[in-house]
């Protein structure tokens, strides 16, 4: 089959390691045979460097040839005139392992499957259904976070998700459990309600792939698939917060958001609480930090395992005394420990929502900060919990599919109150 070339269809995975990305080739069949020589649209990096590109044919399978594209000077830093926003800083607070519903499934009001055009108020957005499955959700109360945690490996939520059913989260897959049809109250979720009350939300925001939380992080670093679940370690056991690990180490050199932030001169930093215990092998996750829970690590270009103190790589106590002294970056991520991120089987929500409501709160107290800074508060993935909305079909970025809605609550002085109703959207900095 021969296609045309401004645009293709997509291959189902990528079978190159450490590719950067798919090639595209064409999405109207011409059947017949291709030429000797023709043409390919391709894409690469929005980044200064030099890259190569393969041709591949079989579904991917096998890639005959190559060719190396130098990017010189890449348009990508130039601010756009037509915009208007006072916004200077945005803060990325990430918290783990929780769906939509298993946090707002009670707080919203609309009928299921109603689908709301409104956008102001609990009315706009659909209630979580009463029973699934024919079994009634069990109350996700603080001390019933820590007794749980979901499967949430991507093989599990393929087949509770069933083809966008959503019907196999209690019974069908050897992971069901009834606990997995879980939803916060008043009490437990009560930072989260009082966003809701005054911030703004999204109802279709959609975890970046099926899988777990590693798997998920990186699209905070890439915006693309990277690895399956969390079955790749941070570089090497000399790195901070890996040394728990002996196995399955892996570095990563192909573009970030830190990459394009850098290049363009914007400065970035991620807080992560713990970072400068600097544990040893016996101090391991959940009480100590971890460095798979910042994607970042995974860089040598962004740091190696002999820096240990880096201004993109710091410890979260220090977001504070940056907002104080007015040194604040561009760009802030923050993570808790996981006792502290509302993992499920490790903490409770009512810590992730301290560290949350903390953070909004030291911004809100700051001359310097308090109108001009977003915070976006979301988890990384949906943590095997049920949600009743259908994901949307694969990206168009990598070729992977949606996995379960998560929440989306973004809070600052310029954010109005209100409802976002989006189709998808990709989780993208």
């Amino acid at each position: 089959v021969f296609w045309q070339t401004d645009s293709s269809p997509s291959t189902d995975q990528n079978f190159i390691s450490e590719a950067w990305a798919y090639t595209y080739g064409g999405t109207i069949p011409q059947n017949k045979h291709p030429t000797a020589s023709g043409q390919v649209s391709i894409r690469v990096p929005s980044l200064y460097g030099t890259y190569t590109v393969y041709y591949c044919k079989n579904g991917g399978y096998t890639c005959p040839s190559s060719i190396t594209v130098k990017v010189i000077n890449p348009n990508i830093c130039k601010r756009p005139t037509s915009i208007t926003s006072t916004v200077k800083h945005i803060i990325i607070i990430i918290s783990e392992n929780h769906s939509f519903d298993s946090i707002y499934g009670r707080y919203f009001q609309a009928t299921t499957g109603s689908k709301p055009t409104c956008n102001f108020g609990p009315s706009c957005c659909e209630a979580a259904p009463n029973s699934v499955s024919g079994s009634s959700s069990i109350t996700l109360t603080d001390q019933q976070n820590v007794l749980y945690g979901p499967n949430k490996r991507a093989s599990c939520q393929l087949c509770e998700i069933d083809n966008g059913l959503m019907d196999r989260y209690v019974t069908g897959c050897s992971c069901s459990n009834s606990s997995n049809f879980a939803i916060a109250d008043s009490t437990s979720a009560a930072g989260y309600y009082s966003w809701a009350s005054s911030s703004a939300i999204a109802d279709n925001f959609f975890q970046s792939a099926i899988g777990a939380s590693s798997e998920n992080d990186m699209y905070f670093a890439t915006g693309k698939f990277v690895l399956l679940d969390n079955n790749v370690i941070a570089q090497n056991p000399n790195l901070n917060g890996a040394r728990c690990y002996t196995k399955n180490f892996k570095s990563y050199y192909s573009t970030t958001i830190a990459d394009l932030l850098n290049y363009c001169d914007i400065d970035w930093t991620f807080y992560a609480e713990g970072y400068d215990q600097n544990p040893n092998s016996t101090q391991c996750y959940p009480n100590y930090y971890d460095a798979t829970d910042n994607p970042f690590t995974y860089f040598p270009n962004l740091i190696n395992s002999s820096e240990r103190y880096s201004k993109n790589f710091r410890d979260y106590t220090n977001l504070y005394s940056d907002i104080r002294a007015g040194k604040l970056p561009a760009v802030s991520y923050v993570k808790g420990l996981g006792i502290h991120s509302e993992h499920p089987a490790y903490g409770t929500l009512t810590a992730g929502e301290t560290i949350s409501q903390d953070v909004i709160n030291a911004i809100s107290e700051s001359h310097t900060y308090r109108k001009n800074t977003v915070i976006f508060l979301l988890p990384d993935e949906s943590g095997g919990f049920y949600d009743h909305v259908s994901p949307p079909s694969s990206s168009t970025i990598d070729n992977q599919p949606y996995s379960p809605r998560i929440l989306f609550v973004a809070v600052g002085h310029q954010i109005k109150k209100i409802m976002f109703h989006m189709f998808k959207w990709n989780r993208r900095v």
